[in-house]
């Protein structure tokens, strides 16, 4: 299940409240410093877009909304789509190469940035 919330602090707070003590929590974000992401910010400027309405974050944004809850902790990440896949000779077969490339190369490019966490005991 996926959903847009108008309030960062709630999408992270709310699933931290209901989270049992011990419980994992993962978040998942389009990284707002992407290629995928500032293309399409860049198309959203010259043409009505859903995309111009939205408010994208980095991973150091959303780490210091989860951080400002003091009820999560063990965070790991991870990120995926470090290229566009078309933007390349080689097309789908070399996309696992530049996937562990971009990802060495540039750690903070991923388009998505999905984020573990754990809920601390009561």
């Amino acid at each position: 299940m996926h959903f847009n919330i108008d309030s960062r602090e709630a999408a992270v707070l709310e699933p931290t409240r209901v989270l049992r003590p011990g419980g994992f929590l993962i978040l998942g974000i389009l990284n707002r410093f992407s290629l995928w992401t500032l293309k399409r910010m860049g198309r959203s400027c010259f043409r009505p877009s859903f995309w111009r309405k939205v408010n994208f974050l980095g991973a150091k944004s959303l780490r210091e909304l989860v951080q400002q809850t003091g009820r999560l902790h063990q965070l790991r990440w991870r990120g995926a789509v470090y290229f566009p896949p078309l933007a390349f000779i080689g097309g789908w077969r070399g996309a696992p190469y530049r996937e562990r490339l971009g990802a060495k190369l540039y750690p903070g490019a991923a388009a998505f940035l999905a984020l573990a966490a754990r809920k601390r005991p009561a």
